[in-house]
């Protein structure tokens, strides 16, 4: 018998985030340099690990499963992790060799971004986390509590951040 068809939602829900969910998101702000087929792959493995969580058949519509669970996507979660982790290092301004590079802002308080053709290199960290810190609003970026900055973020996420490569 499928754990699925005799375990209670929430029961669902704990082995997704403490099997599923938490390996996926221990490397989240590497997983970002992955290639678009990569990325497809992981969002495959997240949709059948919800479905089982929903109880879904295979051929359930799989906005209406992001939107009922509250859960990111791949694409989001890579966003939220990487967002995350460049508000920390500014935050702690550790590591050093990472705090000096995202330290360079402009008049607008961006994020100075060093300009590369080299598609490894846009893929990068250092490349794409000040890309996503510069799209978020200043007022969350200036938020000083991170657990406020972690609900404001994921809010923002999910009206602004597309859900599918």
């Amino acid at each position: 018998v499928m754990i699925r068809n005799i375990a209670p939602l929430e029961i669902r829900k704990m082995i997704y985030e403490g099997i599923f969910k938490s390996v996926l998101t221990y490397c989240m702000p590497l997983w970002g340099g992955l290639s678009k087929s990569e990325m497809e792959d992981l969002q495959v493995m997240q949709n059948k690990a919800i479905r089982a969580v929903l109880k879904k058949p295979h051929r359930a519509n799989r906005n209406e499963m992001y939107t009922s669970s509250g859960y990111l996507t791949v694409r989001q979660l890579i966003f939220y992790h990487t967002t995350l982790s460049i508000y920390k290092i500014k935050k702690t301004k550790e590591p050093e060799y990472l705090y000096e590079i995202l330290s360079k802002e402009n008049i607008r308080k961006n994020i100075v971004i060093d300009n590369t053709k080299m598609k490894l290199a846009k893929n990068s960290f250092t490349i794409r986390g000040p890309e996503n810190w510069n799209l978020i609003p200043h007022d969350i970026r200036n938020e000083r509590v991170i657990k406020t900055f972690k609900t404001r973020l994921k809010t923002w996420i999910l009206e602004n951040v597309p859900r599918f490569i």
